[in-house]
């Protein structure tokens, strides 16, 4: 025996009830079961005893209570169903989904339409799709084009299939609409003042350029016609996201001049700095995984460092060569007094030959900024 046998023991159809409960249809049968008889009851997701299409017996659907009157003796059997209304979105059969929608239990026109964050517009849709019918029905995915028949743009977002909550329907929740993910710019300068202090002792070559000459140790050393000296400079430091062919690109102009003056005027921040005031300190390269990339593929982040002054940075310099001399002075006392003796003293003396110019850096293109993405 099946639940169907319960059917011809349904009171009079007159008895039968039928009511809204939301966007459902709710349906009552009455049943009185005799003494002796016991034909299965339905279960929850189960159509009404007797039917195969339509309502579904809700989770608490069956209620059962005994009866005694004069003319019958047995159970009465009240069995609840319900079936949503629906609204179709099919778009003439485009969307099969679309047969099927009910909306969202707190909208009244069906859906909803939500900005979350400032990352999301999206749209939410309810279908509850009998059990029977869901395996051969045709159902978008996530990512896919948002049906047409839907009336929107987008992607589906998300989608949730539910088939606990509804007995005998599978709650299929879809979200349509555009998320979006707020990137650094490829791009990024930032500029501030730094205060740098650094005398040189080597030329671009390694050869050292001050103190004292080679085979001539002991009596002449080098001494040179400029020094750096305490100074504000301008520290910039640009961030952008490259490409592993912009990468190339730039490496290409990069490589061997870190320390290198700019040739060419150079813009920052829409402030110019001439040619010969920009160097060239820093290089630095980081990965982006295609997760966090804007591309949605792996990327490099590079970094490169800058220090600006007034005045052109000097390629060269020139070099002098300083001789010592031994001479004899007088020794003086606290007072002032010559004691009469007299003392060694070794003195450099910048002799008037230039010995040579040396060159302690480089150019690079200016062409470089015009390589960040």
């Amino acid at each position: 025996m099946t639940a169907a046998e319960l059917a011809k023991y349904e009171l009079a159809t007159q008895t039968r009830q039928s009511f809204r409960r939301g966007r459902r249809t709710i349906s009552v049968r009455f049943y009185e079961v005799p003494y002796g008889s016991s034909p299965p009851l339905p279960e929850a997701g189960d159509f009404l005893p007797g039917e195969t299409s339509g309502a579904c017996v809700t989770a608490d659907g069956v209620t059962v209570s005994p009866v005694s009157r004069k003319d019958f003796v047995g159970v009465s059997v009240v069995v609840t169903a319900q079936q949503p209304l629906y609204e179709d979105k099919s778009g003439s059969g485009a969307f099969p989904l679309g047969a099927y929608f009910v909306g969202d239990d707190n909208a009244i026109t069906g859906c909803v339409t939500a900005t979350s964050s400032g990352d999301s517009v999206h749209t939410r849709w309810r279908f509850e799709v009998p059990a029977a019918s869901w395996t051969a029905l045709t159902k978008p995915d996530n990512g896919d084009a948002t049906p047409a028949a839907l009336g929107g743009g987008g992607t589906i977002i998300y989608r949730s299939d539910d088939h606990e909550s509804v007995p005998g329907f599978v709650v299929c929740t879809l979200v349509t609409g555009w998320t979006w993910t707020i990137y650094d710019a490829l791009t990024d300068v930032q500029c501030q003042t730094v205060t740098v202090h650094k005398k040189r002792t080597h030329d671009s070559s390694g050869n050292l350029i001050v103190g004292p000459v080679s085979g001539h140790e002991a009596d002449q050393r080098y001494a040179l016609d400029d020094e750096d000296e305490d100074e504000a400079y301008m520290q910039i430091t640009t961030t952008s996201i490259c490409d592993a062919d912009q990468l190339d690109d730039i490496n290409d102009v990069v490589k061997g001049h870190l320390g290198d003056r700019n040739s060419g005027a150079m813009t920052f921040n829409n402030l110019e700095y001439a040619d010969g005031t920009v160097l060239l300190t820093g290089y630095g390269t980081g990965t982006i995984p295609a997760s966090r990339s804007p591309s949605g593929v792996m990327c490099y982040r590079l970094t490169l460092t800058f220090l600006a002054r007034k005045i052109a940075w000097p390629t060269t310099v020139k070099q002098y060569v300083e001789k010592l001399k031994v001479v004899e002075v007088p020794v003086v006392d606290v007072d002032g007094v010559d004691n009469g003796a007299t003392s060694r003293v070794r003195k450099w003396v910048l002799d008037s030959t230039t010995a040579a110019t040396k060159t302690i850096r480089g150019t690079y293109a200016n062409t470089l900024l015009g390589l960040l993405p």
